[in-house]
């Protein structure tokens, strides 16, 4: 939208919307490009819908997520998808857009991945990490916040909210170790969730930061400046064991945290060595129990 581009969101899932009903708004607003984000363990799936959705709606299809930036070649010898936005799309994407309807050389826009005539697959260096204080908020605006919730939520409307990308540890199973650590100024996340509270009617969030509270004193800010504008919301987040303490978990209740999501993932040592978590087991054990005396709610992610 800053770019000038009129954009049309659907999220057929959230919508409930049939393929017929998708296709139908698709037609009627009659894009010049359709984009899909792909997660690696929904690609067959949204494969399917892609090749029906094509088969009707013949414009150029990009593709982006996490999933583009380990599979990107892969992922275009498929003969409907056209483009890929490889990483961060705040600048990969719009560029990609202008040097297309442009006609310029593809291969100078860093961050993306398409095919050549010849049907090779060129995949351009990495788009340069974004200034997270300057991104634009979230185009909230273009969807129904009413309908959305989490399974464990409490209120309408609600939403997702990220204050910071990748994460400094490297466990082995996770994308976001393989990003450097980017936060949000205390002021710049507040200002969004003032945002959410007084345009959408928000009145819950989830926090989707890997882990929310590797800068404790960032935190601290945040939740102060939540109180001092005496925003009324309830939030969750996640975050590690070893990255929490009580004046944190204090600050975080006193600002509306209900609930905060632990990546635990094993009670076996050995597993929780060879996944490099560098924690314990009477660590999850202390730090849950400290979290539940400061009234916070606890949730555990485990792998199987």
């Amino acid at each position: 939208e800053n770019t000038n581009c009129e954009v049309l969101f659907i999220d057929a899932h959230a919508e409930e919307l049939t393929l017929e009903q998708t296709v139908k708004r698709l037609n009627d607003f009659a894009p010049d490009f359709v984009g899909y984000t792909l997660t690696t363990y929904l690609f067959f799936q949204s494969m399917d819908w892609i090749k029906a959705i094509k088969e009707q709606v013949p414009a150029p299809v990009v593709v982006g997520g996490v999933h583009l930036s380990i599979y990107a070649r892969e992922t275009l010898s498929y003969p409907e998808i056209d483009y890929a936005v490889t990483g961060e799309g705040e600048y990969a994407l719009p560029g990609l857009l202008d040097a297309i309807v442009r006609k310029k050389d593809l291969s100078s826009v860093r961050g993306i991945a398409f095919k050549q005539s010849d049907g090779n697959v060129v995949v351009t260096p990495r788009a340069i990490d974004v200034n997270v204080d300057e991104v634009p908020f979230p185009a909230r605006h273009l969807i129904n916040n009413e309908i959305y919730y989490s399974f464990i939520s409490k209120y309408k409307n609600f939403s997702v909210f990220i204050t910071s990308r990748g994460c400094p540890y490297k466990c082995i199973f996770c994308e976001q170790g393989s990003k450097a650590f980017r936060a949000r100024s205390p002021k710049n996340v507040v200002d969004e969730l003032e945002m959410c509270v007084k345009e959408f009617g928000i009145r819950e969030l989830d926090f989707f930061d890997s882990s929310f509270t590797i800068r404790k004193q960032r935190v601290i800010e945040i939740c102060e400046e939540i109180k001092r504008r005496k925003l009324d919301i309830v939030w969750a987040a996640r975050t590690r064991v070893d990255c929490i303490t009580d004046d944190v978990l204090k600050a975080m209740r006193s600002a509306g945290c209900a609930r905060i999501y632990y990546g635990i993932e094993s009670g076996n040592r050995e597993i929780l060595h060879t996944l490099k978590k560098s924690t314990s087991l009477d660590m999850y054990h202390d730090v849950i129990r400290r979290t539940k005396k400061h009234g916070i709610h606890t949730f555990g992610y485990f792998m199987v």
